[in-house]
């Protein structure tokens, strides 16, 4: 049975994994940019951010065949909707932002591995793949934020303008720093203070500087492995005519 199972997600992942990809994206976008704003404001937007997680976590089981990959983010999924529910009853504490940090580090380093493998593997560049790299650039931003809140925990005043407080607003906060963090586009209403904080922003600016030429160059010498090897396979059927 779970051979079938394994042989049915392979033949799933040969037709849809490229699409896959794109899925992904648009999916994680809509987490960050839209679910995530939205529940700071409104709790109604949990029942769609269940929705999206449940996408993604079925997608990664497509996407990379592996049921430890899928378990790892089921259980982080799982913890979230505990410290959710929690917060419903009026409990609100520092560990449950401990349990969130870890349950988001464990989604994010999960989706990273599938989705690297996916876009780094061997093959023609596609637009999906293009599209993946780009999943990859906003996981990046997203790895960096639990660690914001361990930082944030551990030291004191770590960051001028932001408090590490178990609050609706604070994922999406965090989100934003992190991502004006790795586009270094300055500083202005946050800003590391600690010198733990101020590493941790070092390495994710210089992370988001060296990626785009990094993954340029990855790029062009896959679709160039994938080209010469083409015309490899071409050549001796053109000799065997003459």
């Amino acid at each position: 049975m779970i051979a079938n199972v394994r042989r049915r997600l392979r033949n799933w992942r040969e037709v849809y994994g490229d699409l896959l990809l794109t899925l992904l994206t648009v999916l994680l976008l809509l987490m960050m940019f839209v679910v995530a704003p939205m529940q700071a404001s409104e709790n109604a937007f949990s029942g769609f951010g269940v929705i999206l997680a449940l996408i993604m976590i079925a997608g990664v089981l497509v996407l990379s065949g592996s049921f430890i990959a899928s378990l790892l983010m089921l259980t982080a999924f799982l913890v979230n909707a505990f410290v959710a529910v929690s917060r419903l009853s009026g409990a609100h504490s520092a560990f449950h932002v401990h349990l969130v940090s870890g349950a988001w580090l464990t989604i994010t380093l999960t989706l990273l591995w599938v989705v690297a493998r996916a876009v780094f593997a061997q093959g023609r560049v596609t637009y999906h793949r293009i599209v993946g790299a780009v999943l990859l650039y906003m996981l990046v931003a997203l790895a960096f934020v639990p660690l914001f809140v361990i930082v944030g925990s551990l030291a004191s005043k770590p960051f001028s303008g932001l408090t590490i407080d178990d609050s609706a607003g604070l994922a999406t906060t965090l989100i934003y720093f992190s991502c004006t963090t790795l586009t270094t586009l300055g500083y202005g209403d946050i800003a590391p203070l600690h010198p733990m904080a101020r590493s941790l922003c070092n390495i994710e600016s210089i992370i988001g500087q060296l990626y785009p030429a990094i993954l340029i160059g990855r790029l062009v010498t896959l679709q160039l492995e994938h080209s010469r090897r083409e015309e490899g396979e071409k050549r001796p059927h053109k000799v065997s005519q003459l």
